[in-house]
């Protein structure tokens, strides 16, 4: 009798984490800092003290803003600084604006889902 309650409860837990993923749209915070790639000259540049000075310093305001999401309980789903200085997030469209009132953020730009 046991097991058909786990199975049960198991059930409602899926079904409620589906639902609640499906009313996330996936978001690229972009951030006002330039990305690595302008400050290069080539890329044998990547292994120089600048470019990684300027690699820690991008990193750690992408840590910051990371840090104020997750204060916000916003899902961070990743993040990039060489070609695009940006931290990509899983949220509802009613938190747009706290998305775009976030310090350091330039702009917000939805990712569709990508459809095969």
């Amino acid at each position: 009798m046991r097991r058909w309650l786990l199975r049960i409860v198991l059930l409602v837990l899926a079904a409620t984490l589906a639902a609640r993923s499906r009313d996330l749209d996936r978001y690229a915070l972009i951030l006002e800092d330039p990305p690595l790639a302008e400050s290069l000259r080539a890329v044998r540049d990547l292994d120089t003290a600048p470019a990684r000075a300027r690699v820690q310093r991008l990193r750690s305001r992408q840590q910051a803003l990371r840090t104020e999401l997750r204060r916000r309980n916003i899902e961070v789903t990743g993040a990039a600084h060489l070609l695009l200085n940006a931290v990509f997030v899983r949220a509802r469209r009613e938190q747009l604006e706290v998305l775009r009132s976030l310090p350091g953020v330039r702009g917000v730009a939805h990712m569709p889902p990508i459809r095969l």
